[in-house]
């Protein structure tokens, strides 16, 4: 009796630890994987799992999520105001899937930095997944220039012209035979106002101030039409002067008058420390391009000259 007793004792245990293993392997069954994802860029990571792009490029980050509880939130965060939210509603693919597709399309920041970047995707449930990575912004290189040196309008053999784009220094008859590519010339003059100044070909003042020393601009074949715009920038400021980004910053070409005006055809009564902003024509290779000058020597006089330091857009 004590052995049939012991025996379906034994088997009541047994039966119940069966049960309730079935039970709690039935449970665990019944819930769903966390939330996984994995992304990608345009223009694509590089080696480090960072975006390196210029300043301002248009970024395109695609998630492929992996939500077998349902997908519910995607959102993008980061420094310079990145904050970006995608809901279920606004995903690509049918929302009873587990596998969803988001693509978040943002714009590197406007300044040379790291920015750290944040993504984060929750589920039904609210599990949440979390990866980064990094915007690193570069800008443009531009070119600098310094000590060049340019004669006034009474001497005619030395250089008094510039070709911007070529960095070629031109006395007057080289300038003629190549004026397609000259941007601008300097004068001095004894008249009110205007002293050491800075012109382009097409300006009628320049003309006038070199036919007052016997030189002829008019009789050149092409006159670019370079404009100037007075700036007021430290000599620690321009120096610090590295990329393209901090160049327009200085130069402000917004302000800088049109080719299709006369005005900012030349740039009168300079002194030491004087800093010009100039954009070139638009046409004969000249490609509109920025850039600032600033005034490091000047020798008085039609016989003088000016020293400056130069940086323009490459």
């Amino acid at each position: 009796m004590k052995m049939l007793l012991k025996s379906s004792l034994s088997l009541i245990i047994m039966t119940a630890l069966v049960f309730f293993t079935s039970c709690s392997e039935d449970d665990e069954e019944a819930l769903p994987e966390s939330v996984t994802f994995t992304f990608t860029t345009e223009p694509s990571l590089n080696a480090s799992g960072d975006v390196e792009v210029m300043v301002g490029t248009q970024i395109n980050v695609i998630l492929a999520i992996n939500a077998p509880a349902g997908f519910a939130t995607a959102r993008l965060v980061g420094g310079n105001n990145l904050n970006e939210t995608i809901t279920k509603n606004d995903s690509e693919d049918d929302q009873v899937l587990a596998n969803t597709k988001v693509t978040f399309t943002i714009d590197a920041p406007s300044v040379v930095n790291t920015t750290p970047v944040t993504l984060e995707v929750s589920d039904d449930l609210g599990n949440i997944a979390v990866q980064t990575f990094n915007i690193i912004t570069t800008a443009p290189a531009i070119d600098s220039r310094t000590q060049l040196v340019f004669v006034a309008q009474n001497n005619s053999r030395e250089a008094g012209f510039y070709s911007v784009i070529e960095d070629v220094k031109r006395n007057i008859s080289d300038a003629r035979e190549n004026s397609a590519s000259v941007d601008f010339t300097y004068f001095f003059s004894t008249a009110t106002g205007i002293q050491a100044g800075l012109g382009a070909i097409d300006s009628e003042v320049t003309a006038v101030t070199f036919s007052l020393a016997s030189a002829n601009i008019s009789n050149f074949p092409i006159k670019n039409s370079t404009r100037f715009a007075p700036r007021i920038v430290s000599e620690s400021d321009f120096n610090a002067i590295n990329d393209e980004v901090q160049l327009l910053a200085a130069a402000d070409p917004a302000t800088i008058p049109s080719i299709d005006t006369s005005s900012g055809q030349e740039i009168f009564n300079l002194e030491v420390g004087a800093v010009v902003a100039f954009r070139l024509d638009a046409e004969n290779g000249r490609a509109s391009k920025v850039g600032l000058i600033r005034v490091t020597d000047i020798s008085p006089g039609i016989n003088g000259s000016i020293t400056i330091d130069l940086k323009v857009q490459i």
